[in-house]
This record gives C-alpha cells, structure tokens and sequence, in this order.
C-alpha cells in the first residue's frame, strides 16, 4: 500500500504487524481533541458504515439463491476472518431478519487463531492456555504493541488475517454483554470495559458460561493451517485443469468457470469442508465468502511454486498478463 503515489496520499509504514497499526489508529480516535481538530475517519472496519455496507452480501447472496432455489430454509455463510469484519456484518444482517433456518455463521481462521480458541474455550487469549493445541509450525512475527501479545502474530501465506486482536470482535461482546444483563445497555458496557481491560493487562479473558453458549448459538469456528491452505488450493485447480485450460484473469472476469483460490478464500473452504458432515446442523447451501484475488498479495505469489506444482508456470503466466489489466 506505500506505493500509491497520489499527491493526495501520504504513506505511513509501520514496522510490525496489523494489531500495531490497529492500536495507532484507535489511540487516535481516542483522543477526543486531536479527533476534533483533525476530523479522522477511517475506511476499515473500524468504522461501522463499512459493516453495514457488507451486510449487503448476504442479503444478495440469499435473494439469488431463491430465485435459483424458491424455497431454501437453511443455508450456511462460512467467512475467513482475521479482525471479525465481515462475519460481523453476516450476524447483525441475520439480527435484522436474514432466514437462514437453523444454521450457523462458520468463523474460519488461520493459524492466528485467537477466535477459534474463543468458541472452543470461552477464553478470549492472545496465547493459548498452557496444556491447549498451540500453532507451532510457523515462527511468530512481531506482536501486538500492549506487550501482552505471547506468542504473537504467526507468519501465514493469508497475511489479510494475520491479526491477534479483532476491533470488531468486540462489537460482537457488547451485544453478548447485553444479553447476558437482561438487555441492560449501560450494564453492558461497564461488563465490555472490564472484559477489554482485562485483555490490555492479561492478555486473556474467560467469559461466563451464559455467554459463551449464547455466542455458540449464533456462531462455529474452525482453525486452517497453511499446509491446509495448499492442499485445498492446489486441488480445486488440478480439478479445474481436467475440465480445461486455466484460462487468463480477463476470461475469469467475464464469467469463465475457472478461477484459482487465493489463500484467504482456501481458508475458508477447508473450515466450510469441516462443518458440513459433522457437529453443525446440515444446511441446504453453503456460502464462502471469497475475501481477495488472487495477486493481492506478494506473498501468495511467491508461493506459487509449493502449491501448484507442475501448474506453478501457468499460474505465473497469468500474474504476469494481469499487468495489462491495471
């Protein structure tokens, strides 16, 4: 992003991780002068017209499948997610009257899997609790800039959900705090407060039973490996080389069947694969919500080589013609 040139862009890099650029930005917001003067605002997540805007997908996603469908009642969102975004917007769009019968929204992480280790525990960590699975396989980048991090950010080929600490989780816990107090919204956030003060001195925060069981009413997650990550990728593109050629990126744009899964996306496969047969109510339909292309970032490119193999020169062949679509 430092390479936008725009005379009305000024590129700031910061050395670390998204949870360090996140607490910047959020001490910014916090400083109700500063704020003033400068009137900041923010085109992330951290602001809530981007949440309501996403609820759009889910809404559209469902009207398709009943004019394609008429008549389907349970239907599964499965999201990749690193800062709790855009699954976010699937539970508030469910809150406003999204049927999707008796299924869950499926949280799907990488290796940085601080929300998955919450559905499962109720503890919300930065370092898993000794005696739990803990991601080993990949060296930890720097961590979150409170110092109560752990093990910190773990390096993985979907570097969009390489975060520790979600903002909008947090959205997500006032409203399980609210439940909790008999609908009492000052009680909620005083709760709220607690909980996130706990995080910033502890790292850690155990919710209560109640809130753990109303959070798995709505929600199910599951953690993806990278080595996971590969093997969904590479067979859904050997799959696709027997029906045809990968074709180039313009073709996939115009509606051609082939398309080659980034990592974010694979991730969210996997998880989808693992809810459907077990554990979770079976639904009718599953939605992945696909988070990127596949050349937005470096890193997935460069990985080319141990994921597809043999195919790596057609895949890089089309990252190169893409050049001419920009």
């Amino acid at each position: 992003m430092t390479t936008i040139t725009d005379e009305n862009v000024y590129n700031l890099a910061v050395q670390g991780t998204f949870d360090d650029c996140q607490d910047i930005v959020k001490a910014l917001f916090s400083d109700a002068s500063f704020n003033a003067a400068y009137h900041l605002g923010a085109v992330n997540s951290i602001n809530w017209a981007r949440i309501l805007a996403q609820t759009v997908y889910y809404f559209h996603a469902f009207f398709q499948l009943q004019r394609a469908s008429p008549g389907v009642k349970d239907l599964q969102f499965v999201v990749p997610t690193g800062n709790f975004g855009d699954i976010l917007a699937g539970y508030y769009a469910r809150r406003m009257g999204l049927p999707m019968g008796s299924c869950k929204l499926g949280v799907a992480t990488n290796a940085n899997d601080i929300l998955a280790r919450f559905w499962k525990t109720g503890r919300y960590e930065k370092e898993a609790s000794v005696g739990e699975y803990l991601p080993a396989e990949l060296a930890p980048s720097q961590g979150a800039s409170d110092g109560k991090q752990g093990g910190g950010v773990k390096e993985t080929m979907s570097p969009a959900m390489d975060i520790l600490v979600s903002s909008n989780f947090e959205r997500l816990l006032w409203y399980l705090a609210y439940e909790d107090t008999d609908h009492d919204r000052l009680k909620a956030g005083e709760v709220l407060n607690g909980w996130m003060n706990s995080m910033k001195t502890n790292g850690r925060v155990q919710v209560p039973t109640t809130v753990l069981e109303s959070a798995r009413w709505d929600f199910c997650a599951e953690r993806v490996d990278d080595n996971e990550v590969r093997f969904s990728a590479r067979q859904i593109l050997l799959s696709l080389m027997l029906l045809q050629t990968l074709v180039s990126i313009r073709s996939h744009f115009t509606a051609s069947p082939s398309y080659v899964v980034d990592p974010h996306t694979a991730v969210g496969l996997v998880a989808a694969e693992r809810m459907a047969p077990h554990k979770y109510v079976l639904p009718s339909f599953h939605f992945i919500l696909s988070h990127a292309h596949m050349l937005r970032q470096p890193l997935w490119s460069c990985a080319s080589d141990s994921i597809y193999g043999a195919f790596s020169q057609v895949f890089r062949s089309r990252v190169k013609s893409t050049s001419r679509l920009f």
